[in-house]
């Protein structure tokens, strides 16, 4: 069999990330980016921008290495997959705004862990639930980052 020369999935995954990185950049170039000691509303963007960049740098030049280990050729993602994490992405950023945190992380982690066939509706909203938690406690209580739990639909 065949093996291939690059893999098509780790180049279109890591150009996404690029361009995530690359948006987060240019929509955090207005705010002011402060120090490591008094961080302003930039900091955290940019860096984040900077690490997706990287990352997806790192992940597309992977693409392009020879895999000796892959018996064959690469399969293009499921539909499934592509689709069911877009969703669950575009489900946080509306629940977010609309809805506050808890509910948009529900939705974010609950539709996320569905994608996966293999995850049970059971197993999906325990994860869900746990990392609600985990980001409440992270992002609102531990960085003190100002975002409504709850905002009942206002």
């Amino acid at each position: 069999m065949k093996t291939a020369r690059l893999d098509p999935r780790d180049v279109i995954g890591g150009l996404v990330l690029i361009a995530i990185g690359a948006a987060a950049l240019v929509i955090a170039d207005d705010y002011s980016f402060g120090s490591a000691r008094r961080m302003g509303p930039g900091y955290f963007p940019v860096l984040l921008g900077w690490i997706c960049c990287a990352l997806g740098a790192a992940v597309v030049a992977k693409g392009f290495i020879r895999k000796m280990w892959d018996d064959g050729l690469p399969e293009m993602p499921s539909l499934r997959a592509v689709l069911g994490i877009s969703a669950s992405i575009f489900a946080f950023i509306l629940a977010g705004e609309h809805l506050g945190l808890v509910p948009a992380i529900l939705l974010l982690v609950g539709i996320s862990a569905l994608v996966d066939r293999g995850n049970r509706p059971l197993t999906a909203g325990l994860l869900a639930v746990a990392v609600a938690i985990g980001g409440v406690a992270i992002f609102i209580y531990g960085l003190g980052i100002i975002f409504p739990l709850f905002t009942g639909g206002r």
